[in-house]
């Protein structure tokens, strides 16, 4: 708008500088989108077409004549030609280096996420081996105590679920030792809640002699949730306290509507005294 009060003061479209008003409307289609790219397009048309008709004359000798009006309107016909045809194929470099850009984003993060796997697959397999040591001396002295206590049923059951853990935290660490860039299960997939539940109950089920039920028939909206790792360990986490405070029996149920999901984590301990 500046820069069509200018040339409004010095000649108009006779003004060799008129060219200029072209320049804003094809920045905008490489960069911006469509919307403010058609804005600028409206306004620059509309600031060609009024420079065309009114304007403050430039200063001119006297012998000078005057030239014909075909040329005249050539000159901002040929600017409104060159508008369409500068901002089409600007729009279209611009979407194509923007396709470039995000596939390159993709890329990077890729290498990126496996030069994190990398790392954390060492940290893992030397975490792995400084634990096996620990371990060990738990699962014999765990053994000991077990020796010694089995007639107290109190006490037999406590430590069967601390030698099933170890167990557990034995065959986890053997895994990372093997393979120090083994991934979660329960990372990177899609997978519906009644999927998740179900691996983490038959997790449990190695280690338990507890019967785990699950109820699914309300589970009316069923539908698989991104990759987060917080629902998933936060699921395991609820399942695990239920395993270890139960007597027999646990009980998940799953409601869910185009509202809300519910999971119910029930068991038949004895509960909070």
């Amino acid at each position: 708008l500046q820069l069509s009060a200018l040339l409004y003061l010095s000649g108009g479209i006779l003004n060799p500088f008129s060219i200029f008003l072209l320049i804003p409307s094809i920045f905008a289609a490489s960069n911006l989108n469509i919307k403010t790219n058609i804005a600028l397009i409206l306004i620059t048309l509309a600031s060609i077409i009024i420079l065309t008709f009114y304007h403050y004359e430039l200063p001119k000798p006297l012998d000078e004549y005057s030239i014909s009006q075909y040329y005249y309107y050539a000159i901002p016909l040929a600017l409104i030609i060159a508008l369409f045809f500068l901002n089409y194929f600007a729009f279209i470099f611009g979407q194509e280096t923007n396709l470039r850009k995000d596939a390159l984003d993709k890329i990077q993060e890729v290498i990126s996420k496996e030069h994190e796997l990398v790392s954390l697959g060492g940290q893992a397999a030397a975490a792995a081996h400084s634990f096996g040591t620990p371990l060990s001396t738990i699962k014999i002295i765990s053994h000991d105590l077990f020796d010694q206590f089995k007639d107290n049923n109190d006490v037999k059951k406590d430590l069967e679920l601390l030698i099933s853990q170890v167990n557990r935290c034995n065959d986890i660490l053997k895994k990372l030792t093997l393979n120090p860039n083994i991934e979660d299960d329960f990372i990177d997939r899609n997978k519906t809640l009644y999927d998740y539940i179900n691996e983490i109950v038959n997790s449990f089920k190695k280690i338990s002699n507890k019967n785990f039920n699950i109820d699914k028939e309300q589970d009316s909206n069923s539908f698989e949730i991104l990759k987060s790792v917080e629902i998933v360990y936060g699921l395991r986490n609820f399942i695990g306290n239920a395993n270890k405070f139960s007597n027999e029996n646990i009980y998940i149920a799953i409601k869910s509507d185009s509202q809300k999901t519910e999971i119910t984590i029930e068991d038949d301990g004895p509960g909070i005294p």
